[in-house]
Order: C-alpha cells, then structure tokens, then sequence
C-alpha cells in the first residue's frame, strides 16, 4: 500500500528554522566573497585536535566548502518536501500520515539548521586562522552539533513510534 502524499503546512518555528539555515548560509558566502581575495593562496584545510594546521590547499578550498555545504542544505530542504519518501520507524498509515511527516520534517529542518551551523563554524574558523587572527581552537560547539545530529534522530525516532 503506498504511502499518502500529503502536503503538511510548516508551522512558525518551521519557517524559523528555515530562515536560520538560509540566513546562516547567506553568512558563509558573505565571509566567503568579501574575504577571498585578501586570503593567501595557499591555507591550512585540516587541522589537529589542538587546533595545529596538519593540510594544506588552495583557498578555493573556502568556496568548494562552501558549495558542498550550501547544496548539501538545498538537498535536504528539497528533499523535506516530500515526507512520504522518508524512512519511518512505524508504518504510515492515513491516520498517523500527518504527524509522522510533520515530526520527519521537523527533525531535517533542526539537522539541516545544525549541518550549516557546523560548516559555518568551520568556514568562520579558517577565515580567521588565514586573516592572522587567533581562532578559538574551541571544539565544544562543533562537538554539540555533532553530538546532536546524532541524538535528535534518536529522540524523534522515539517520540515517532509513541504517537504511531
């Protein structure tokens, strides 16, 4: 039995979570272009635990990490707008169609909102360490932003399988 095709209207904190990415996205291209000319051509792209520099590359590594995430993020905003090809943890049913789908994409919106934090992050942190300014070396945010890509499916997997 296939799957209903239904469209499920975002809600307010949906559409915020959708404007942060695109917002946090416009940041990165923004650091990206006004920053690119000034940058050496040649820069660290991989760094220790501690922060040392350990790879070296072009700075056209800056817009090619950029781009990846910036498609990355179109992907799974496409994507989200079609919920009954996602995997679910109980079967889909005319019934539960609408919450299971409104939970599915409200946990891609909060993934994708954290997969461009995290490259913001990143891109941020290599802008800074190429224009000479000490970098926080901090691994707590991008730890946090790992740490909940991995839990929040957990946890919506539960919430999933309670109003199933």
């Amino acid at each position: 039995m296939p799957r209903p095709k239904i469209k499920i209207e975002p809600s307010f904190s949906d559409r915020l979570l959708e404007i942060f990415t695109f917002v946090f996205i416009g940041i990165q291209w923004f650091f990206v272009v006004t920053k690119y000319s000034s940058m050496p051509e040649i820069i660290p792209i991989h760094y220790t635990w501690n922060g040392e520099a350990d790879g070296w590359g072009g700075k056209w590594n800056l817009i090619l990490t950029t781009s990846i995430g910036t498609l990355l993020s179109i992907g799974i905003y496409i994507l989200n707008k079609y919920p009954h090809v996602f995997n679910y943890p109980v079967k889909i049913t005319h019934e539960n169609a609408k919450i299971q789908y409104k939970l599915a994409q409200r946990l891609m919106r909060i993934i994708n909102l954290l997969m461009v934090l995290l490259f913001t992050h990143i891109i941020f942190e290599a802008m800074q360490i190429n224009m000479g300014i000490e970098a926080s070396k901090s691994w707590i945010f991008p730890l946090i932003c790992v740490f909940l890509i991995v839990v929040l499916p957990i946890y919506f997997i539960v919430k999933m399988s309670k109003v199933a």
